[in-house]
């Protein structure tokens, strides 16, 4: 019991983090250089409008086996700060 619980825990607020910053895991090693410093990801909108990409704009269907993102899953929106400093 126990340590399942903890596992879950640690797995769980993970990947809420990655929603939170929209990211993949295999995103979040290739944003960061060698020195570890952080670079911008330019697909980072905000932590709710992250949540809404990934989950949808309607509440009621986030948590339902339904297609409700938005977007064709071949586009998506950048946010322009990030990407201008990247360049």
């Amino acid at each position: 019991g126990g340590g399942i619980d903890w596992a879950l825990v640690i797995f769980s607020s993970r990947h809420v983090s990655l929603v939170l910053s929209n990211q993949t895991t295999i995103e979040q090693v290739e944003y960061k250089d060698r020195f570890r410093e952080r670079i911008a990801n330019p697909y980072d909108l905000g932590p709710f409008a992250n949540f809404e990409q990934v989950f949808g704009y309607n509440p009621l269907l986030w948590f339902l086996p339904v297609p409700s993102t938005p977007g064709n899953g071949l586009s998506f929106p950048v946010n322009l700060a990030a990407r201008m400093a990247a360049t």
